[in-house]
């Protein structure tokens, strides 16, 4: 029962993402912001560098680090791009990449798409692939927390703290 609504979980996630990242074409070429010392304000309350804790179901706690510096607002959407790294204990998941991030409508949830990367995967050969992580995400005052999964294989948790 556990492994179902896990599974049916991770299938809303999932279709939440590709239903916002329609909208990730558009933040880059929508933002009025040319440097990123210089963030474009329509990012609302996401702008900015997030500093806290990864932690996969696999291999254990990492840092993480996610800079928001662009993005576009419109009346049911906030669209926000950037970049982010993490670091683990095993240093063959250490990697760094692009993010975008989409709010729902009602503002209630907050979607990361981080682009691809090593991740540990027991179910393969060789117990990696190289998968993009997704995240759900709530946003309360400084701190911006939830769940992501590795597309395909297992994910963890996510807290961060605007610096």
């Amino acid at each position: 029962m556990h492994l179902i609504a896990k599974s049916t979980r991770c299938s809303i996630e999932v279709s939440i993402v590709a239903s916002l990242l329609t909208f990730v074409p558009f933040g880059a070429a929508c933002s009025k912001s040319s440097t990123p010392s210089n963030p474009d304000p329509s990012g609302g309350p996401y702008i900015g560098t997030w500093l806290g804790t990864i932690t996969s179901d696999v291999i254990g706690r990492g840092t993480a680090t996610v800079v928001f510096d662009g993005g576009f607002k419109t009346a049911s959407v906030i669209q926000v791009t950037g970049r982010w790294s993490f670091e683990f204990a095993d240093a063959r998941f250490n990697a760094t990449g692009t993010v975008s991030g989409s709010s729902l409508p009602d503002g209630s949830l907050f979607v990361l798409a981080f682009s691809g990367s090593t991740v540990p995967c027991p179910a393969t050969r060789d117990g990696v692939d190289f998968k993009g992580r997704s995240a759900s995400v709530t946003l309360t005052g400084n701190r911006m927390q939830g769940t992501y999964i590795a597309n395909g294989c297992p994910g963890g948790t996510i807290d961060l703290m605007r610096k």
